[in-house]
Parts: C-alpha cells; structure tokens; sequence
C-alpha cells in the first residue's frame, strides 16, 4: 500500500492518484556528476504510484521498440532481469517517496538523445519516458524565415496580427523572422507581448530602421525570408461541427487549466465534472535554499521543488479527475497528449493574475518581463489551448484590471476568429453572498450561441465578523511585535478587518508571509493574524475542501489566489444552463428537422 504520509490525509491523496487514468510531467536530464559526461533520469515522485511503481516494487527499464521512448513498468513473474523502485526520506516529513534511477548509458542515449529535458506519461501499465524537444531543437534541423508586416491595426485599434505571427512560427518552426513595423506598434504592448513569446522560443531580438530582425542562436544567416500574409491567414486550425464535437453523454464535462482546485470544487458542486486538469505552480527564489557543504565549503542551492502541489491539491479535491497534467501551460505539447484527454464541453482557465494586480509594482512588472517571469502572454497558450481543443465554451477569471487589458483584448480578438461570441464582466463578491471586497473580470466566451450568460446578484445573508472571526477568536494569532506590521502601517498598505465588520478586505497569495499588503484583525489595539481555516471560510470555500496534506504556506498561496467561492459557484451555475438551454435548442432543432 502506498505510504506517502501515515495519516489518513496522505492515503486520501495516494488513493486519488492510484485512480488516475494518466499524468504527465517534464523533468530535467542531469549528469551523474559536475564533470561527467554519463547522463541519468531522476523520477523522484509521489507520481510514480499512478503507474503502481510504490517504493520496494520490482520494475523493469526498456527501450521501445522504435527507440522512441524508455518504458517503465512493473515486473512480471517471466521478467529475469529486475530492479527495486527505490525510496527518497526528508527531514521534517513524515513520509516516503519512491524512487526511479537510471543510469543505463545506452538506453539513454537510444531513446532520449541530447534532449535536456524528458516527458514523462505515467499510466496504468507503466511510465513512458520520451525527450521533450524545445523549439530551438527542431527549428535549427532545417533552418527556414518568414518576413511579417506589423505596420496596420485592425478595426478595433489592437496589432491583433501578432496572434497570428506568433502560431505561425510555433507551427513552421522558422528559425528567423523579419518584421516591417512602425513607431506606433514599436511603442505598443502588444509589441512587448510579442517579444516575450519569441524569446520564450529562444530568439534573440534586434531592432533596426523600423525592422525587427528576431533570429535563433546557431541560425545561419538566410538569403530569403519567406513572405506571408497574415491578412488572409485562418486562425483557426481545428474544426468540427458541434453534433460531433459536443460531449452529449456528460454535457458538464471540463478541462480546467491553472488551478489549485477550489474552482473545480466551486464547478463540481454546480455539477460539473471536471475530468483533466493541466496545472504547474513554477518555481520561486525562495524555493532555492542556499547552504554550505561543510566538508568542501561550497555553497549548495537545494531546490524545495513544489512544483506538483497545485495539480495534487486539484486531484484530491475532484471527484472525477482522470488525467492530470503537471506542466507548465507555456510548455504544454497538446499533440503529445491529445489521446490522453477525454472528451469535454467547458474549457475552464484561471491565468496567473500578478502582473494585472496593483499589488505588484510597476518596476517589478518591467523585470519579470526582462527575467521572462512575466505571465502578461499567459492568455496565448489559453487561447492556443481552445483552438487546438476547438472547446464549445470557455471561462477565464482574472483580477479587475484584465478586464479592461490590452491582453483581454487581444484574448476576445483570438476567440473570435476560432466562432466564439464573447462576454467580459467584472463581479464583485459582496454582491454574490460574499465575506470579501473581492472583484474578479469573467470573461466567457461559447460556440453554443451567446444568450444572456451574466450572473445575477443574490441578497446578502453573510456576515464576516458574525460567521467567522467572532466564533474562533481563539484561532488568531498576536503578530503586534512583528516589524511587518509597523511595515504596514507606515506605508499605509496594512489591511484590516475591525471588530463588527460583515466585509473584509481581499485576501491575497502571500498572505501567510506577513507581507505589508496582508490582512490582520484589529482588537483591543493589538494586531492578529487568521488562520488558515478562517481565511478559507471568509473566502466562503467549504470545510470540505482538503488541503491537509500539503503546509501551511502552500495552503495559504492556494487560498489567497484562489476564486471566491459563492460568486463563482454562481457564475459556473450559468454557464450550466446556457450549456443545458444549447442541448434542448439542438435536439428541438433536431426533432423539427426530422419530422419536416
């Protein structure tokens, strides 16, 4: 049996994981060592139980037949030659991981090449191992150019061409572009927004007599570049009629994409049933601990790699998740896993909010653009991710201010051209029986035919200080002493709730780090701190939702940037009687059409 953790909170998760039908990961190809040449594959991971490969099972490694893929399964009784699934202990954790090595030179070598990074399926019989090929790797094989003109907007104002330049290059795979431009667009975000996804491919950009020449290292110099014209370029790509594409036998299917879990669980009490789920929580500096090796005396990063915690927090907290995919949304291959992922209706995606939120400063915005941190181009791979699945609908929720974005814009734009008709709305969670300021951009967009989708105010009934702060005063904690309250109040961006309040300000991800943006309640003159569970019910999510495996921090992040709970649990109630209202339209039409 499996022994993530000897509580019945770690059972709950590896029961969820032995139920997946599949899950997917990238993972890094390290060396045996600093000066070695020999390579090796790590698969340190509770993922590991999908495919039965518990630590202490006898397993097989096998190259595939074709060389394409590495094989890991577990042994049969005919099996001779066998290995242990090994285990990895942590200190402060109470619990095992299990443990794949390979070192096999030539199986390496066979089947993953130079790759410097492997995807990884595990499923039911094994895990399939396969090198996950970059941009660069493929487009440097036959280098070839493409020349765009950027000099005209369209209709409405935007360069909505770049959503056009930027899935041509992915699909060609040019290894240089030239793009006739103008001041105005060089002085544009969606400019900006097109530079960070060309150097997200690995190009190098230069400007130049209102030329933007972008070009990938080790590219020879072309003696053409081919011309296209993105005017007469159909966006969309993947088409086919709703009487075959609609999922009819679970008409509440969903893909949800960027979650945590507490939409699907807000969805799932709608009647949704949210069967794949693509999620990455990215590494952040503080996840890297340095320290010193005290018998070399060289500094040592260590990685705290929590990279799986949102995609596990979602599978615990759906009931009808089969296939979890725990990657980045910027590196995600829809074609690797395409027979992977069930039939679905609702494609559902809650893009990282930072760099639309004033809570982040105009200077830090600017560095992670320079840093590629930035997630201000997250709306592309979504968009990328609707066409390339052709959903009937799709919702995004974002802070405020994406609402009122160029990249919302450009978001609509793209919808548009794969026959979306699009709404955008902000909802402020007061309205909706909410115990938060909160106020989130919905933007929902249907193939079904567009009716009146917009949630409906509901009579307050919740009371913050009422229902929640008054009952478990004995669950906050004095946090006057701390510096960062005195943080706070300096700058003035200390945030409160005071005694008797029925709404309180918006909880946000950093919440538990005590930042000067946290909120604290104030009584008696002295400052506390809410627990965990407090800020979860003020955010209205139930008592059901399980984050007891994960800590205290994680479980903060995931409620400080998760959706408030009644408004949401609204809106998706829509979206179930717009989809409800398509079928009975259809099968009406249907029953008309037969009949005359």
């Amino acid at each position: 049996m499996f022994s993530i953790k000897k509580t019945k909170l770690h059972k709950a998760l590896a029961h969820a994981l032995g139920n997946l039908e599949a899950l997917t990961k990238r993972l890094k190809v390290m060396q045996e060592s600093p000066d070695s040449p020999r390579k090796k594959i790590v698969i340190s991971s509770k993922e590991l139980y999908v495919s039965s490969l518990g630590e202490g099972t006898k397993m097989v490694v096998e190259a595939h037949s074709d060389k394409s893929a590495l094989f890991i399964r577990p042994a049969r009784l005919s099996d001779e030659k066998t290995r242990v699934v090994s285990k990895r202990t942590y200190k402060n954790r109470d619990y095992v991981e299990p443990v794949v090595d390979i070192r096999h030179q030539r199986d390496i070598n066979a089947t993953i090449g130079d790759a410097e990074y492997v995807h990884v399926i595990f499923q039911k019989d094994g895990a399939w191992v396969r090198p996950a090929t970059k941009y660069q790797e493929i487009a440097l094989k036959q280098p070839s150019g493409a020349r765009f003109d950027m000099t005209m907007p369209d209709e409405e104002g935007l360069y909505s061409q770049i959503l056009k330049a930027i899935k041509i290059t992915k699909q060609s795979h040019f290894s240089s572009i030239i793009l006739n431009t103008s001041d105005d667009f060089l002085q544009s975000k969606e400019y900006v927004i097109l530079c960070v996804q060309l150097r997200r491919l690995g190009f190098a950009i230069k400007e130049m007599n209102n030329l933007v020449y972008a070009k990938l290292p080790r590219s020879p110099e072309l003696d053409s570049h081919k011309y296209i014209d993105l005017a007469n370029y159909n966006y969309k790509t993947n088409f086919k009629s709703m009487a075959t594409r609609f999922n009819f036998s679970e008409p509440l299917s969903s893909f949800a994409a960027c979650t945590a879990g507490v939409d699907i669980h807000a969805m799932e009490n709608e009647g949704f049933k949210t069967t794949s789920i693509l999620e990455y929580r990215p590494p952040e500096k503080r996840d890297f601990k340095k320290s010193i090796d005290k018998t070399t005396g060289e500094t040592v990063i260590k990685h705290n790699d929590k990279t799986d915690t949102g995609a596990l927090c979602a599978l615990l907290n759906s009931k009808h998740a089969k296939v979890v995919f725990n990657e980045d949304i910027y590196e995600f291959d829809f074609y690797r896993v395409s027979k992977l992922l069930p039939k679905f209706n609702h494609l559902h995606c809650s893009i990282q909010c930072d760099d639309f939120s004033n809570m982040k400063s105009n200077s830090l915005k600017d560095i992670s653009i320079d840093d590629l941190s930035t997630t201000i181009d997250m709306f592309i791979p979504a968009l990328e991710l609707a066409d390339m699945t052709n959903t009937p609908t799709m919702l995004v929720e974002n802070v405020a201010n994406f609402g009122k974005s160029i990249e919302c814009r450009l978001l609509t734009t793209g919808l548009k051209w794969l026959g979306h008709e699009v709404e955008t709305h902000n909802y402020n969670a007061a309205d909706f029986n909410g115990m938060t300021k909160r106020v989130r951009a919905y933007l929902f967009s249907s193939q079904l035919g567009l009716d009146d989708i917009k949630a409906t105010p509901v009579p307050r009934q919740a009371h913050a200080w009422n229902d929640v702060i008054a009952p478990r005063l004995n669950e906050l904690r004095d946090v006057t002493h701390c510096k960062t309250i005195k943080k706070g109040i300096d700058t003035g961006r200390i945030r409160v709730i005071n005694v008797g309040d029925a709404i309180v300000p918006t909880i946000v991800k950093s919440q538990s780090r005590q930042v000067k943006d946290s909120v604290y309640v104030y009584m008696n003159g002295r400052y506390y701190m809410p627990s965990n569970d407090m800020l979860k019910a003020l955010m209205g999510i139930p008592a059901d939702f399980n984050t007891g495996p994960f800590s205290e921090e994680i479980t903060s992040e995931i409620t400080g940037q998760s959706i408030e709970y009644p408004m949401h649990q609204a809106i998706c109630g829509k979206i179930k009687q717009h989809i409800y209202q398509f079928m009975k339209s259809f099968f009406d039409l249907k029953m008309i059409t037969v009949h005359a």
